[in-house]
């Protein structure tokens, strides 16, 4: 893998690209993809230092305009880079799955549900967790999300009320 002022370059060319491309709008919107402010980026630029916590994001956000090759990244990386996403993408996965659940009802409630609803919430899991890695408008989208499941289950519960009154 790079290093170094190599790293550096290397990030420089990947900005420039993703924004030729569209997909960014400006260094501004970059960097607050990353949680920090316009002038941490230039360091990344100048130094070629990345913070641990960041060199992962940094690979899958520029996926799309470099490859690993653009990173010069050896076999062994990429495999233990996969293992790192994967494992971080199942984590997102199981907490998004209890943060959705009703409060105070924890797992168990998100398991209970009728059978119809519980594949919508894993659509809707899996749409955030993309949504978070694009990085576009995760927010708002995330709102509209919760809504429409806090909606079904509001409809399951309704049924529920109406079988057992009936039954």
């Amino acid at each position: 893998m790079l290093t170094g002022p190599d790293l550096g370059a290397a990030i420089a060319e990947a900005i420039r690209r993703k924004l030729d491309s569209g997909a960014a709008r400006s260094r501004a919107q970059i960097a607050a993809h990353f949680d920090m402010k316009p002038p941490s980026l230039y360091d990344w630029e100048e130094r070629g230092t990345v913070s641990k916590t960041k060199l992962l994001r940094m690979f899958e956000y520029f996926s799309d305009v470099v490859g690993p090759e653009h990173w010069c990244l050896t076999e062994s990386e990429r495999t233990q880079l996969d293992n790192v996403a994967r494992a971080t993408r199942e984590h997102e996965q199981d907490r998004m799955r209890y943060l959705l659940s009703s409060p105070g009802a924890g797992r168990r409630r998100a398991r209970s549900e009728p059978k119809p609803l519980a594949p919508r919430v894993v659509g809707l899991v899996k749409r955030i967790a993309d949504l978070d890695a694009a990085g576009l408008e995760a927010v708002e989208r995330f709102v509209a999300e919760r809504e429409e499941l806090q909606a079904l289950r509001e409809a399951s519960r309704a049924r529920r009320r109406k079988s057992a009154a009936a039954g």
